[in-house]
């Protein structure tokens, strides 16, 4: 059966004729029946900037529908047509009213009630009603009634009509009694509910739709005051928990002529508008009037224990209007930045900042450059694996419009999006992928795998009412121990070069230390004009920066830099050689002729001798290995990539720190100051070097292979 809300109205027809009387009937019927809804909102010219661009946000990122009578609607504080971002935003805020109220005592329990009822008696809940059109026009097509007979079948028809609830308070009423068991009549105690309620939209049509949030609360006459202070307090501070700016959020108490004898007081949780404050949620301490009345004034079936008393409780009702608080959420959250971009103009940025509990998105998944049917399909299985994990995403891939990067940001923001994650070939080749935070505007990378702990450690912190700082989370770290460092730059390492090292680590840990005496270490190493002397640390007055005794010289390009070969061994440093241009097998193998086996003459090796070098491919070369064979030398079968096992490396260390204290001029006298101390450097510090080998290779396979502090 087709049926529409009629709102009920006084007909006084006196003196007019009956096809009158038919128009003026049919004329309000006809617009609900073409939903249209008369409204009393600002003209656009009083709005203000921020409103037109707040309206326009909603409008093109898909909170609300587009058209006039949404925009009026949702400013006005009642139902419009929400796009997914508008329906989704209103979905949690509902879900956080009811965790909190729900949550915050045990005494509240959850109800449903009708929308409509027959058994409604009160003047509130009578204003509006269900009409059966098709009596309706049955009615209105009897042209034999007089005009009083007509009036009178009408009057009739819609008084028999079920009323349409305007608010949750009676069904709470309603269902009090059936609710006395759960609490074993014992106070206080509250109903709560969410719902659609239908309100008169001050003219003829259809009535304005309202999603309702209600708590009824019942409590001894004696405490009403002090709960309503209660439930006032905890209510702003809910309102403030998920606000931008919780200063737009007050608190004010209702006036007598606001209350027009509903309570016998009232406070209200308000939001500061750019039009002025408007009520949020209404509560109301209402007493037992409309309890009795709800229930035939049985007062034995309405008493509750107040300790030793009966008692009849007084009512609080909690109201809360949550299309409005979706449109002050909207308005506490838009932020215009100011921003340059990519052709260095200035402009606005607009970014809608909700709360990460109530933003509709928390990620949205988007693609780069690259292969797009391999991109599409690992944004699906992504997407997949969000949804699975009840992470709200945004399938951003599915647009075909090519956007670039600075357009997808400005989009995402504008939708209030916290987190966007944009795949791209190297993430068909790495697995990392880019994730960008709307709060901050950082891009960080991050392998695929771990995005979606991330979001969840997110999603948990949020639910959990926790925010945390970046000085929180640095100051907890160093409580454990732990210090904000650069990372160390270390040589890449492949699985292949991590076993290499474990095995040539196992396979040495046991030799003696005369074995290590016996290794003539080499390598080759690059010395700086001004190498270590552009970190070098001074202690100075705070205006004596630029004293020249604190200050460092520099050069452009450096100032040049030169390239050496050098070995040593437990008996103390060999020859150090500098190499010129760029160096070639047959070079290196001149360099060995020249330096190496005059060094091993020098330090007196004796017979059984081991010469280690790297796997540099001139030192592994054809050419190279064959020299070796006729030299009849024996090498040290050596893992790539393992510098921190050499020991010369801690040499080139020392060197390079004998080198900045004397601060050699040019590169003529860098050469020599390095023929000069490399030939200083006592043979203590060489053979301490060898003597504490094996720690190397107990750090080695301490840490599985990986590099060492070495």
């Amino acid at each position: 059966m087709l049926t529409y809300c009629v709102r009920r109205l006084i007909w006084r027809c006196e003196n007019i004729p009956k096809t009158s009387l038919c128009c003026r009937i049919a004329f309000p019927l006809q617009h609900c029946r073409d939903r249209c809804t008369a409204t009393s909102a600002r003209s656009g010219a009083e709005d203000s900037d921020h409103t037109k661009t707040l309206m326009q946000l909603c409008t093109d990122r898909y909170y609300i529908a587009s058209g006039q009578l949404h925009r009026d609607s949702f400013q006005r504080g009642s139902n419009c047509g929400y796009g997914p971002l508008g329906m989704e935003l209103r979905k949690n805020i509902l879900e956080q009213w009811w965790n909190s109220v729900i949550g915050s005592r045990a005494e509240v329990f959850g109800i449903s009630t009708l929308h409509t009822s027959k058994g409604r008696t009160t003047e509130r809940d009578g204003q509006l009603r269900v009409v059966d059109t098709e009596n309706l026009r049955q009615i209105l097509s009897q042209r034999e009634l007089s005009k009083d007979q007509l009036i009178q079948k009408l009057q009739t028809l819609i008084q028999n009509g079920a009323s349409v609830r305007t608010s949750l308070f009676q069904g709470a009423l309603e269902q009090y009694a059936s609710s006395l068991e759960l609490v074993n009549r014992k106070l206080p105690f509250g109903l709560a509910e969410t719902g659609l309620c239908f309100q008169p939209s001050g003219g003829p049509g259809c009535p304005d739709e309202v999603t309702q949030s209600s708590l009824v609360w019942f409590c001894s006459p004696r405490t009403t005051s002090q709960w309503l202070d209660y439930w006032a307090r905890h209510r702003l501070q809910w309102w403030r928990k998920f606000a931008l700016g919780p200063s737009d959020f007050s608190c004010s108490d209702i006036t007598e002529e606001e209350l027009a004898g509903r309570a016998s007081r009232g406070v209200k949780i308000v939001y500061n508008f750019p039009w002025g404050p408007e009520a949020l949620e209404t509560l109301l301490s209402r007493g037992d009037a409309e309890l009795l009345q709800t229930h035939k004034g049985a007062r034995n079936k309405l008493q509750c224990r107040d300790g030793r008393k009966s008692v009849v409780p007084y009512a609080i009702s909690v109201t809360g209007n949550i299309e409005r608080g979706v449109l002050a959420y909207l308005y506490n959250s838009i932020q215009q930045v100011k921003k340059v971009d990519s052709k260095q103009r200035l402009q606005q940025r607009k970014v809608l900042k909700l709360h990460p509990i109530l933003s509709p998105v928390k990620v949205a998944l988007d693609m780069g450059r690259g292969a797009t049917v391999e991109l599409r399909q690992v944004c699906e299985g992504l997407l997949q694996e969000f949804l699975e994990g009840e992470v709200a995403a945004w399938p951003g891939y599915l647009e075909t419009m090519p956007t670039s990067m600075e357009q997808l940001n400005t989009k995402y923001d504008e939708m209030g999006v916290l987190f966007t994650v944009v795949i791209s070939d190297n993430t068909l080749e790495s697995g990392l992928l880019q994730v960008r935070s709307r709060d901050t505007t950082i891009k960080e990378t991050m392998h695929i795998s771990e995005v979606k702990n991330f979001l969840d450690l997110v999603n948990d912190l949020n639910r959990a009412g926790t925010t945390v700082s970046k000085k929180t989370i640095s100051n907890t770290l160093r409580r454990h121990g732990l210090k904000s460092c650069s990372a160390r730059k270390v040589p890449l390492l492949k699985p292949a070069h991590v076993q290499a090292r474990l095995k040539f680590a196992n396979y040495h840990l046991d030799d003696p230390e005369e074995e290590w005496e016996k290794v003539m270490w080499s390598d080759e190493t690059k010395i700086e004009l001004f190498g270590l002397n552009s970190t070098r640390c001074v202690w100075r007055k705070k205006k004596d920066e630029y004293n020249p005794k604190n200050t460092i010289p520099t050069v452009k390009h450096g100032g040049g830099n030169i390239i050496l070969w050098g070995c040593f061994s437990a008996k103390g440093t060999g020859r150090l050689h500098r190499i010129e241009g760029r160096m070639d097998g047959a070079m290196y193998r001149e360099i060995l002729a020249n330096n190496l086996l005059p060094s091993v003459r020098a330090l007196k090796m004796g017979r059984g001798w081991v010469f280690q070098h790297d796997n540099d491919p001139k030192h592994t070369a054809r050419a190279t290995k064959e020299w070796l064979r006729k030299k009849h030398l024996k090498v040290l079968e050596w893992p790539s990539q393992s510098p921190d096992l050499n020991p010369i490396e801690n040499l080139w260390r020392e060197l390079k720190v004998r080198i900045a204290q004397r601060q050699p001029r040019n590169l003529k006298d860098l050469e020599k100051v390095c023929m000069e101390e490399w030939a200083k450097i006592p043979a203590a510090v060489c053979v301490n070097l060898v003597k504490t080998y094996r720690k190397r290779m107990i750090s080695v396979i301490a840490n599985k292979g990986f590099c060492t502090k070495y």
